[in-house]
């Protein structure tokens, strides 16, 4: 019968292992290629949350000089620019008339102190009371003080750096008449020169004296080290901020207060970090995932992230130390996907090698 042969040929093809599909081809089971990926162990190191701001080196000391006395500038001694120790001679007025004046307080002390040595004498001999003689010895003390006070006003005509530094500016030329309060130099003490940062006290963390801030000068990028020496001890309640004062001992030739840098503080640190290349993190529904190779497969891990810093991410939990992180094509993978390790793992083979497999191609 028709009806039992097409049974039986409907049968024998069943038979044959081949399931007939819906659009009348037979279905093949789709093959699953490894994807090539590169990875990289998990270092083990100081993970560091840094402060960065930027603020101008400073002089340790900075001063007006001003003349004390009224009188005509006779000598420059030195220029803008130049360094100085602490009581050198910047520059000399006219002193004739306070010359003039200490040579009449030296003659009247002594004209006194001649007649305190008479009176002393008649005193001895029973002359003279002692009232007589209190009276002399009265006048010589104040003929004392108006030599000192002489001599003063005399050693005013002669302006003296207050300590060592470096002049930063002449205000004044030879020959100006200048008065009490006229402003003659700048000077500023530049070894060492001083960093201050004000760290929001929220952030302060570990801060303390000892402690190192890098620096970057901003005009071409020289780097330098301070040593902090000063944290104050209370917060400005205005800016919620904390004055932190470091030191730059060594610095090249060059380098000048009111240059314009960025600053690096190290806030809080955290010994022994696992650390993984930050491009090997991403962000996926809300979660920071990463993925590590685990058998030939890509596994998929949710991560908790601390410190990111220079290229590197700090992973609090989620992997392990001797994870293997994926660092390339891992946005193509899926969890349980299989994996081809061309870079990084053990016996892997180079980059670009006759797999076609290149950076490009992750």
């Amino acid at each position: 019968m028709v009806v039992g042969a097409l049974q039986i040929g409907c049968s024998q093809a069943t038979q044959g292992g081949q399931q007939p599909a819906a659009n009348g081809q037979t279905a093949k089971k789709k093959e699953v290629k490894p994807i090539p990926v590169a990875v990289t162990t998990v270092e083990v190191d100081d993970a560091a949350s840094y402060y960065t701001t930027t603020t101008t080196i400073q002089a340790e000391y900075r001063a007006s000089i001003l003349a004390r006395t009224t009188g005509v500038v006779r000598h420059l001694a030195h220029e803008e620019g130049a360094t100085v120790e602490a009581g050198e001679m910047l520059l000399q007025l006219e002193d004739d008339d306070q010359k003039l004046k200490v040579r009449q307080a030296q003659l009247e002390l002594k004209h006194l102190q001649n007649e305190q040595a008479r009176r002393a004498k008649m005193r001895e001999a029973g002359f003279l009371s002692p009232q007589e003689y209190d009276e002399i010895e009265n006048q010589v003390e104040r003929a004392m003080a108006s030599v000192e006070e002489a001599e003063l006003a005399l050693s005013y005509t002669q302006v003296r750096a207050p300590f060592s530094g470096r002049l930063v500016r002449r205000l004044i030329d030879l020959g100006a008449n200048v008065q009490p309060g006229t402003e003659l130099f700048q000077i500023m003490d530049v070894d060492p020169l001083l960093l201050r940062v004000y760290i929001p006290a929220n952030r302060l963390g570990r801060v303390q004296p000892g402690q190192e801030i890098k620096i970057r000068r901003d005009s071409d990028g020289t780097e330098l080290t301070g040593i902090i020496n000063l944290v104050s001890p209370i917060v400005d309640a205005e800016s919620g901020t904390v004055k932190v004062t470091a030191q730059i001992t060594s610095y090249p030739e060059g380098i000048r207060p009111g240059d314009f840098v960025e600053a690096r503080v190290v806030t809080e640190l955290r010994r022994d970090a696992m650390l993984v290349p930050s491009v090997a993190v991403f962000e996926e529904k809300g979660e920071s995932i990463l993925y590590v190779s685990n058998s030939g497969k890509a596994e998929r891990r949710v991560v908790e992230v601390g410190f990111v810093e220079s290229g590197k991410t700090e992973i609090l939990e989620g992997i392990t130390a001797n994870d293997m992180v994926v660092v390339k094509g891992q946005r193509n993978l899926r969890d349980g996907i299989p994996i081809d390790v061309k870079e990084g793992g053990a016996g892997a083979r180079a980059a670009g090698a006759d797999s076609g497999f290149t950076g490009a191609s992750l």
